[in-house]
């Protein structure tokens, strides 16, 4: 189904259903908004799957011959084909992957049931409408008073005094010496002051020499969060474009192992990684079964 898949995904743009001749059709189900504990979710559109439309309407062999440059019957054998294909991996007991718009599987009764995607193509009417979280505002308390507690009139005399008392003998002490080394009470060594000072002048310049450091070796990001993951490299690299479309840019596609892991985010730290997975779930419905994936 993988040569199908993409022009099935550019009907469904343009059109309200698309009929997979000997299969099925994918049909555009409207949804009205909705309030929920998370929020508001908009007015969007979800795909359904009919396996009673099964006549050909032509509509998906004029896309793949306008898309493929072929005639109309090679573009009708080619659906034909696909669809043999896809029968034969569900008699097997496979799943078929359709991309973004889901899976297609036999259930215990022998028929053909849909489980759709997460995330859809594009609708024109839906994009750019996500869902609106709404913060419940919590009852507004007095501030408590803050008591500062004064000295006493005879207290404050007292600090006065002492005040003067420092002031006047600092400006009247007697200086020693030839001016360039002063005496200084309490200090046995009056040198230990310069050394004291360039000490403190060398810490200060390895204290801003730490965020430099830091800044030039960035660690390696192992702790990647998981919201998808799809048989087919393209369909993978087209869902990671419509995250980062969703402002979501650093989402990408780890290497291959068997399927296309798509990360929404990755990070260095372990316990920052499992915050964000945990306010994803919370925040966005449609990322609720999103995983952890340490490399």
């Amino acid at each position: 189904m993988e040569r199908l898949i993409r022009h099935i995904e550019n009907l469904l743009i343009h059109n309200d259903y698309v009929i997979i001749p000997g299969l099925g059709g994918f049909v555009l189900q409207e949804q009205q908004a909705q309030i929920t504990p998370e929020g508001i979710v908009p007015p969007h559109h979800r795909v359904g799957f009919n396996v009673r439309m099964d006549n050909n309407d032509g509509l998906l062999a004029t896309e793949v011959l306008r898309a493929e440059g072929i005639p109309y019957r090679a573009a009708l054998a080619l659906i034909r084909d696909e669809v043999t294909k896809a029968r034969k991996a569900l008699q097997a007991g496979d799943d078929v992957q359709l991309g973004m718009l889901g899976t297609l599987k036999l259930n215990q009764e022998k028929q053909i049931t849909y489980t759709p995607a997460d995330m859809l193509p594009v609708i024109p009417g839906d994009f750019g409408l996500g869902t609106l979280h709404v913060v419940r505002l919590r009852s507004k308390q007095a501030p408590k008073a803050v008591v500062i507690p004064l000295p006493s009139r005879r207290n404050v005399f007292r600090y006065a005094a002492s005040i003067l008392v420092l002031v006047a003998v600092l400006l009247f002490a007697p200086r020693t010496g030839d001016g360039t080394l002063h005496d200084v009470a309490g200090i046995d060594n009056p040198l230990e002051l310069f050394e004291a000072s360039e000490t403190v002048a060398a810490t200060q310049h390895t204290v801003e020499a730490v965020p430099q450091a830091m800044a030039a070796t960035s660690p390696a990001k192992h702790y990647h969060i998981i919201v998808s993951c799809l048989a087919n490299r393209t369909s993978a690299e087209r869902y990671c474009e419509l995250l980062q479309a969703k402002h979501y840019d650093n989402a990408q596609v780890l290497p291959s192992l068997r399927t296309n892991r798509i990360a929404i985010e990755s990070f260095a730290n372990r316990n920052i990684a499992v915050l964000y997975l945990d306010e994803l779930r919370a925040s966005h419905p449609e990322f609720a079964d999103a995983w952890l994936h340490i490399e």
